[in-house]
């Protein structure tokens, strides 16, 4: 019973939170990025864009996860009216490399002690042959619509991407990101971040 009770005063904590985020245009995306975190990014993402045009700041702390999950919210952040602020915190990984790329260009920034990974898309492909061949020919689309993408958002060309960079987990440290492109600004401290992107309490 008190177990219970724990978990929900955790959960309402949460919202609470989240709630304060929002009033002042910011989101967190943390964790595994799969379809519940797309759901919940995208309807805050929508939400604020709706009440105003203007700049949405999005943090990002997540070691990536489903491709398609992460590549709703890439199309999301395209199609509404603000301009994304994005913020490397702690590490992105993968997909959510992908998202820290895509903020509005001049306004992708990074902590001084985040990380950044890049890599191929992976194909945890068993079952028949031909249903293995299905899912790896969708594994290399998908690899080449992230390949493009870093490719248009960064310093580095495509061949270079997936021939140098690729192959196997490529780290990145904030100083790096920012010499591949992927970031505009190492931030050193609170007075390097735009007061927009400042929770106002």
């Amino acid at each position: 019973m008190n177990y219970n009770r724990h978990k929900r005063e955790q959960v309402k904590e949460k919202k609470i939170s989240s709630i304060n985020l929002l009033d002042n245009r910011i989101i967190y995306v943390d964790g595994e990025i799969d379809n519940e975190k797309a759901k919940d990014v995208i309807d805050q993402l929508l939400r604020l864009d709706i009440q105003s045009p203007k700049d949405i700041t999005m943090y990002i702390n997540s070691n990536g996860g489903a491709v398609s999950s992460g590549l709703a919210i890439y199309d999301t952040i395209n199609m509404i009216k603000s301009d994304v602020s994005t913020i490397g915190v702690g590490k992105c990984s993968s997909i959510a490399c992908i998202l820290l790329v895509n903020g509005t260009k001049g306004k992708r920034f990074i902590l001084p002690n985040a990380s950044v990974m890049i890599h191929e898309v992976s194909s945890f492909s068993t079952g028949k042959v031909g249903e293995m061949q299905n899912r790896l020919d969708h594994s290399k689309d998908l690899n080449y619509k992230i390949f493009k993408i870093l490719a248009e958002k960064s310093n580095r060309s495509y061949k270079q991407i997936k021939k140098e960079d690729t192959g196997k987990d490529w780290w990145l440290s904030a100083n790096n990101a920012l010499q591949y492109g992927i970031v505009d600004k190492v931030l050193g401290g609170d007075s390097d971040v735009p007061k927009r992107h400042r929770p106002r309490y």
